[in-house]
């Protein structure tokens, strides 16, 4: 008796676009790191308002994201520097 071995490949799905963002998906959108999110939340710095959590899990609204984003060139506004370093002399 002879054994075969079907292998099959996840089919990808397109993602469903949902109204709310968690913390790696916003990171995808924004294109910088979970860190970021994170240290800029801890400062006050980052600029999009939170929705309230979900087990302890930080969200956002899409469409305030989607709002910063095109208020932005970008994504970074006029007169914020990506560098927090200062020029050397």
């Amino acid at each position: 008796m002879a054994f075969e071995r079907t292998v099959t490949t996840p089919v990808e799905r397109p993602r469903e676009s949902h109204d709310v963002l968690f913390q790696d998906e916003l990171a995808i959108l924004l294109r910088v790191s979970r860190a970021t999110i994170e240290r800029r939340r801890r400062e006050g710095s980052f600029p999009i308002p939170e929705l309230p959590g979900i087990d302890n899990r930080p969200r956002w609204s899409r469409r305030a994201v989607e709002q910063y984003l095109s208020s932005t060139k970008n994504g970074v506004r006029r007169g914020y520097s990506s560098s927090r370093r200062s020029p050397r002399c």
